[in-house]
């Protein structure tokens, strides 16, 4: 009897946050944040290449290991300083990595749109 009252204790109990859904929150808090403050094209570019921000930070968070402690800073960071605070918690090598990984992503963000700026006028 005693072994059912454990499985049904620990069937309600929510799961230890996972990287993927941390960073995508994080990811999407972090845009609509700074979206009211970016020029248009900036705020396009960005939404351009979220998906590619979501995916480098989570795996970058699986590879490297981070603490459980990181992984809920980073779900309940509600804005820029939040998510700074959780940066300071990462080992100097996983802050390189991630930082490493989101410079090439957003080496993205500044290149011209397709289509948009890309072509010379017609003489």
């Amino acid at each position: 009897m005693r072994i059912w009252i454990w499985v049904v204790l620990l069937a309600g109990c929510k799961p230890a946050t996972d990287c993927t859904s941390a960073v995508s929150g994080a990811v999407d808090r972090m845009i609509e944040d700074a979206r009211a403050r970016m020029p248009p094209a900036a705020a396009a570019n960005v939404a351009r290449i979220k998906s590619d921000m979501k995916r480098v930070v989570a795996e970058a968070c699986v590879e490297d290991h981070w603490a459980t402690a990181v992984i809920t800073c980073v779900d309940h960071a509600r804005d820029k300083q939040a998510l700074d605070a959780c940066d300071k918690l990462l080992t100097k090598e996983q802050r390189e990595s991630e930082h490493k990984r989101m410079d090439e992503v957003l080496r993205l963000a500044i290149q011209p749109m397709p289509g948009v700026g890309s072509a010379l006028p017609p003489r």
